[in-house]
């Protein structure tokens, strides 16, 4: 055999991805193949590389999944009493009659190709047609590799899987993942309530609650393995679920929360921040600059509107018993005290990982503040207003915070603020006691008293602040960036201040509440 040059030299790794019409139909692949190939070289830069080479192979492909699969080849050349080896790697698609196509990479020592391939595969053989050619500098051979190999065992055909989630109220959606072994050609799930799936990892919706039996048959040529999986499933019945009434105040929207869970929205949807209609299971909302957040009864996050800095990216939160919005951050609290944060963390406003004891939160623009269960506070982010000066308040029961102020309630029904006091939004010191909630707003200040009543300092070019007319029944208030929201004991709800967008529109809300007061959502007591 003539001695390899340089530009002959390959190294090959064979992936095959692929995709098929009916999952049912396609062929296994896994297994270990050995066999032998030939490589026709040509036009390269130096012609005594040009010619025919013959090598040994070993092909291993480990693991399918759905139409994808993938593994390695090896491929070792004797040339002059020294043996080089080769690998190959390949990407493609396999259809139901076991014919592959695809492209291919490789490497022979410093040489590196690409090309594309057929082939097929037919019960345990293997065979791919490759045409490549070089792909580095200074070299240009061209090649057409032959390849045949076998399937020197076939794997036991055993069937197993798993699935998630395996009990939840219902409808419960239950994802399924074939994990079984052996040269399959074909699946069928018998779900346990009288219906079935010939997919390789279905999905299938349990609409009726009960305890569920799943089996799994799989099918190579020559027989069918089972496995059954005995009250696998657990389905619990639905029940009504009843929350607590809530309003949110945006930059320019205004979000309700409903007794029966589902969440309403009205104003500015830009970033699609009121596309909430499909949110269901809601007990806690809250409304950013142009996002919404609401925690689910399963104590998840769901968001939705502007993500441009990551503000939304709460899918993986869990254990969550309140949030809170602020421009460009979204922030929680866990059940055990901890605190997580998305979003935009310029100045450190998302520095809450190490925060423990924490049983309420409150966001400004560029600031966080957490409550802890002894009734002090720690803050991160911006102090350019002295918005983090709160190292000294004690007995606060309650937090909130806008753009460049922090105002804090405490035990005794009195008010304490600091930070940007342009509008004199900072100016609460009258407010002595019976104060039962607050809310701040970008340049207003809310205080609910305990008589129902609602008084409010700060600036009021838009009327924001013209609360004193709405009649003593209010439950909750929210503050957005020109507006102020007042939920009623009977479930409708006020709005006054800017109405650009129609974030003042909810004259025909009816969220109908019943609160027990004051309304202070999913605070932990520390008992």
């Amino acid at each position: 055999m003539k001695k390899l040059g340089v530009s002959t030299i390959m190294v090959f790794l064979i992936t095959l991805v692929v995709n098929f019409e009916h999952a049912d139909a396609v062929p296994d692949t896994r297994g270990d193949y050995s066999g032998s190939y030939t490589v026709v070289v040509s036009n390269c830069s130096d012609p005594s590389d040009n010619g025919t080479y013959y090598a040994d192979l070993e092909l291993t492909i480990s693991n399918q999944t759905g139409s994808a699969f993938g593994g390695s080849a090896t491929g070792s050349f004797d040339v002059d009493g020294s043996t080089l080896y080769e690998y190959i790697q390949l990407s493609g698609t396999i259809a139901e009659s076991g014919q592959i196509s695809g492209s291919t990479t490789h490497t022979f020592l410093d040489t590196t190709g690409e090309g594309t391939f057929i082939g097929q595969l037919d019960g345990n053989t293997l065979s791919i047609e490759n045409s490549g050619h070089d792909t580095s500098p200074g070299h240009t051979c061209t090649y057409i590799r032959n390849m045949s190999a076998t399937r020197e065992a076939t794997i036991s055909l055993l069937a197993d899987f798993s699935s998630g989630p395996t009990s939840g109220i219902a409808p419960l959606g239950v994802k399924f993942t074939d994990e079984s072994t052996g040269t399959i050609t074909s699946w069928y799930w018998n779900f346990g309530d009288g219906s079935g799936s010939s997919e390789q990892n279905p999905s299938h919706i349990y609409n009726e609650p009960g305890t569920f039996s799943v089996g799994l048959t799989v099918y190579d040529l020559n027989g069918s393995n089972t496995e059954t999986k005995t009250d696998y499933i657990l389905v619990s019945p639905a029940t009504a679920l009843t929350v607590q009434p809530q309003v949110a105040a945006g930059y320019g929207h205004t979000v309700g929360l409903k007794s029966n869970s589902r969440v309403v929205a009205v104003g500015d949807n830009s970033q699609g921040q009121l596309n909430v209609d499909s949110w269901i299971g809601i007990i806690q909302v809250a409304a950013g600059k142009y996002h919404t957040v609401g925690i689910k009864s399963d104590h998840t996050v769901v968001a939705i509107g502007d993500n441009r800095a990551g503000q939304c990216e709460v899918r993986n939160w869990k254990n969550i018993v309140q949030v809170t919005a602020g421009g460009w951050h979204t922030v929680g609290v866990k059940s055990d005290g901890k605190v997580v944060a998305a979003g935009n963390n310029s100045l450190g406003r998302c520095d809450v990982s190490a925060w423990t004891g924490i049983k309420q939160v409150a966001v400004g623009y560029y600031h966080t503040i957490g409550l802890k269960l002894d009734g002090t506070l720690v803050a991160v982010g911006d102090n350019s207003e002295g918005q983090l000066n709160i190292g000294s308040w004690r007995n606060i029961v309650q937090v909130a915070a806008d753009w460049y102020h922090t105002v804090g309630l405490k035990s005794d029904g009195s008010v304490v603020a600091t930070g940007l006091n342009n509008f004199e939004q900072c100016n609460v010191s009258a407010w002595t006691e019976n104060i039962d909630q607050i809310a701040a707003g970008f340049f207003h200040t809310l205080g609910l008293k305990s008589d129902r009543s609602v008084v409010a300092v700060g600036w009021n070019q838009l009327g924001q602040c013209n609360v004193n007319s709405w009649t003593k029944d209010i439950v909750q208030t929210a503050a957005g960036w020109l507006h102020t929201v007042g939920l009623k004991s009977d479930g409708t709800v006020v709005a006054v201040g800017q109405n650009y967008y129609g974030q003042c529109n909810i004259d025909e809300w009816d969220l109908k509440t019943t609160i027990t007061l004051p309304s202070l959502p999913l605070l932990l007591t520390g008992e």
